[in-house]
């Protein structure tokens, strides 16, 4: 025996559509944790940002980092990539550093 949803889908049986709604029922209670989490992380940057004065830029960078367990790896990237501009883009007195007029 069947049971039928809609016009789409047959269920073999009734066990069968209680277990694919309990299925999407847990999934939903799923993405209720998901997005009670980002609503705890959006907070929680903002807290940061207020109390310590902190871009946002930099907030994520850290976290992203942290997670990622990156950051000796980003750094080294970041001193070779001063490195390489200073070669290209040396210093020169009177030198506002930017791009010329």
């Amino acid at each position: 025996m069947t049971t039928e949803i809609g016009d789409y889908v047959n269920i073999p049986d009734s066990d069968d559509a209680k277990a694919i709604a309990d299925v999407i029922r847990d999934i939903d209670n799923s993405l209720m944790m998901i997005q009670s989490k980002q609503d705890y992380i959006k907070e929680a940057k903002k807290a940061l940002k207020e109390a310590y004065e902190l871009t946002p830029q930099s907030i994520a960078l850290m976290i992203k980092l942290y997670h990622k367990q990156d950051a000796p790896k980003h750094f080294a990237q970041q001193e070779e990539m001063q490195s390489l501009y200073d070669k290209l883009f040396p210093i020169k007195e009177n030198d506002n550093g930017g791009a010329q007029s």
